[in-house]
């Protein structure tokens, strides 16, 4: 309640300023006429908006248990980050808006970003982090399939298309073309089908057109991998890829089974060493791991 009231006088002093600065001019810019008209209605316009709006409709949105508040110091620091002008700002928070029922789902999701430039995108990704998605960054398709190898716990890979690599010799795609070579051989080669079928999306700065062209042997392939060449698209495109998967079981074709002790094992048993294969009558014994 303390804070609903400060906020309300906040909203009423900035409001009566806002009124304070039509009258100002109104009473000191009369020969600008049809510039003061524009201005003094938009003042006022303002202050009633401030009134008349719920100040949780101009700074934040609710999505289940999930408040985002687009004045948050993470969020807004990470949409200026983008390098965007004004307009391009405004358009990334609309569709933050429309998207609101999805927010939920990605908190928590995990994206593989592989770009050479990894500095080139630091804005992308915190904006991301900032919606609560974890990001993990690899600068070349080798690191990319070490990440996973060692971790198939993704839900969307994010990936350039223009960078150096060798995986074109498996594919027969174009040399500088690494990224779209290495979703190929994922989509082709890869065993592991919770990898083989990771949403992917081509992020690069290419015109439409070459975006097109340069990546259509990939988007051949199912699931087609969808493609962006502007921030302000990217970031609305990832979450409903992330909400997507998210919202998708994942079935795998490996089984939890017990390995194998190799090698004998000498363990102590009242004191006395026992070899494992005398105790066991020289068959091998399993533990689970």
């Amino acid at each position: 309640m303390m804070s609903n009231a400060k906020d309300q006088r906040i909203r009423l002093i900035i409001a009566a300023l806002l009124v304070a600065l039509a009258l100002i001019r109104l009473t000191f810019h009369a020969s600008l006429a049809g510039r003061m008209d524009s201005i003094f209605f938009i003042l006022i316009g303002s202050a009633l908006l401030l009134l008349l709006i719920p100040l949780q409709y101009l700074k934040s949105f609710k999505a289940g248990g999930l408040e985002l508040s687009l004045d948050q110091p993470q969020v807004q620091g990470a949409i200026a980050g983008l390098s965007l002008d004004r307009i391009k700002n405004k358009k990334v928070q609309e569709h933050l808006s429309r998207l609101k029922d999805q927010l939920a789902a990605i908190r928590g999701s995990r994206v593989l970003w592989i770009d050479d430039h990894p500095h080139a995108v630091v804005g992308e990704r915190r904006l991301l982090r900032a919606l609560g998605v974890e990001v993990v960054t690899a600068i070349s398709s080798e690191e990319a399939a070490r990440v996973l190898e060692e971790d198939n716990d993704f839900d969307l890979i994010i990936t350039d298309v223009q960078r150096e690599g060798r995986t074109y010799k498996e594919t027969g795609g174009i040399p500088i073309h690494e990224g779209v070579n290495f979703i190929l051989h994922l989509r082709t080669k890869q065993t592991d089908p919770v990898i083989a079928k990771l949403p992917v999306v081509f992020y690069a700065a290419y015109d439409w057109e070459r975006l097109i062209e340069f990546t259509s042997r990939a988007r051949s392939l199912y699931p087609p991998p969808e493609i962006t060449n502007s921030e302000e698209d990217l970031i609305p495109k990832v979450v409903k890829l992330l909400a997507e998967s998210r919202s998708t079981p994942i079935h795998g074709t490996k089984e939890k089974k017990a390995t194998p002790v190799r090698g004998s094992l000498r363990y102590v048993a009242q004191g006395n060493e026992v070899d494992d294969d005398e105790s066991s009558g020289g068959e091998e014994e399993e533990h689970f791991g």
